[in-house]
């Protein structure tokens, strides 16, 4: 019969035993401290870059206005204020039912006005005053004098007006066709000079300089047109690279030019614009040569898209990352709920495949190298680095089961994880800056590129030789603005 301290005594042996059991088969892992362990290192080639996201077309807007001033600076100059033809009697143009004439005239423009009505120049005479006299010789060989506008008498008025239809041509300037309404007299001169019909002759002689002058309206247009325009000039400088970083470098590639049409608008101006099509990249290293296309012919566009969408790629290089990952993380002690703590000793960033890898260097609770791994990913708000499905290799969670105890996984983890997000937002900010400076320059002198970055986010980051890269699309506008 088993007596009530036999049972005591028989309980305590096998307490004792499963205690030992437990220290034994808990003791290697409580205590690994010094253990070295050999994980192998992940050596997958970097993937190839994805392809550069879809962008809409780059448009550079070139605007081109014309003032009211410059408006009326080219009427001035097709338009002389004074036609006179007085101190002696000269011949008269030969006029189809008048007989041969002498005379005598003086014309004074008077107010010059003109507007802008959809994509015609409208130009108005409205109160020209002149004066004539004519001489012509009656059938027997007596001449006879006959005057309007004279003193006593007061001048005589017509008014005029001409339309400019206004359009582009291949050569890359405006063009005008003018034509003039009949002229009208309000106070026609009634005088006849021997048989000579005064107003028919004033009437005649007018119309047929009409042409002329429109002409002259025309030739003016295309002078100002031509002066002003550079665009061989402006293609070249297009074509030029302009840096955005050390060895980073913004190529504009312009490629088909529309213009727009040509229309009036309510403060009387005349406006249109020539907008060139970009196919921007970013090239890295040295400086590239300029492209050398030459200019295309102009085609014409009832609509034009505004502003520019450019895919950016930029670089951020191991060395710049690791040396923050170093900071962050080397000399930090994670503690253990069980088993000594784990302090690293160095933090490496590299790419394997499409993902991301934290070589952790460490000693103490193990000793060797951890490697953890994930999918890159960028806030598109802090355009902040962090890691998605962040976790060990399988290799190095194997052996950490073996090593150590099953908590030293999630702890590290846990530890690491918000060291390992590495700020760029001082990459992009440069980039922004740099992408505003190259597109705000002097194209020409008191011509410049004006461009704005509205917006640049990310679109895409992923692991590269030698660093980690970031895709990124800037959108905004430009125009040529001329001072």
């Amino acid at each position: 019969m088993m007596k009530l301290g036999d049972g005591i005594r028989h309980s305590a042996d096998a307490i004792m035993r499963f205690a030992i059991f437990v220290i034994l088969a808990l003791g290697p892992t409580v205590s690994f401290a010094g253990n070295r362990i050999d994980i192998p290192k992940p050596t997958d080639a970097v993937a190839a870059p994805p392809a550069a996201p879809e962008v809409g077309p780059s448009i550079l807007n070139i605007p081109v206005t014309v003032s009211l001033e410059e408006l009326l600076t080219v009427a001035d100059e097709a338009f002389p204020e004074v036609v006179t033809n007085e101190g002696e009697w000269r011949d008269g143009p030969p006029i189809e039912g008048q007989p041969p004439f002498q005379w005598q005239y003086r014309l004074h423009r008077g107010t010059l006005e003109v507007k802008v009505t959809d994509n015609q120049l409208e130009t108005n005479l409205p109160d020209v005053r002149y004066r004539i006299g004519v001489r012509a010789s009656k059938p027997g060989g007596e001449s006879e004098d006959s005057t309007c506008g004279y003193k006593p008498d007061q001048p005589r008025h017509l008014s005029l007006r001409a339309l400019s239809q206004l359009r582009w041509t291949d050569s890359w300037t405006v063009r005008a066709t003018t034509v003039f309404d009949e002229p009208v007299f309000p106070d026609p001169c009634n005088s006849a000079a021997a048989g000579a019909d005064v107003t028919a002759i004033v009437t005649t002689t007018v119309q047929s300089r009409l042409p002329v002058v429109a002409k002259r309206m025309d030739d003016r247009i295309q002078e100002r047109s031509e002066r002003r325009r550079g665009i061989e000039r402006t293609w070249r400088k297009l074509q030029e690279p302009a840096e955005l970083a050390p060895d980073l470098w913004l190529s504009l590639r312009p490629g088909a030019v529309e213009a727009a049409p040509i229309t009036g608008s309510a403060d009387q101006r005349i406006r249109t614009s020539v907008n060139v099509v970009l196919d921007p990249i970013v090239m890295s290293g040295p400086k590239p040569p300029p492209e050398e296309g030459q200019i295309p012919a102009l085609k014409l566009a009832t609509t034009l898209p505004d502003g520019f969408h450019l895919a950016v790629p930029v670089m951020a290089d191991y060395p710049w990352i690791n040396s923050r990952l170093h900071q962050q993380l080397v000399g930090q002690t994670i503690p253990m709920s069980i088993g000594s703590p784990v302090t690293i000793t160095s933090a490496q960033l590299y790419g394997s495949g499409s993902n991301l890898i934290v070589a952790l260097g460490v000693e103490g609770g193990v000793d060797g190298m951890l490697y953890a791994t994930g999918r890159p990913v960028i806030d598109p708000a802090t355009h902040i680095l962090r890691f998605e499905q962040f976790d060990f290799t399988m290799d190095t969670k194997n052996i950490l089961v073996r090593a150590a105890n099953w908590m030293l996984r999630d702890r590290i983890l846990e530890a690491i994880e918000p060291q390992t997000r590495i700020d760029l937002s001082g990459q992009i900010g440069a980039l922004r800056r740099g992408l505003g400076n190259a597109m705000r320059r002097e194209i020409l002198p008191g011509t410049w590129l004006d461009g704005t970055v509205a917006k640049l986010e990310p679109r895409g980051i992923y692991p590269i030789q030698g660093g980690i890269e970031v895709q990124l699309v800037a959108e905004g506008t430009m125009e040529l603005r001329l001072q």
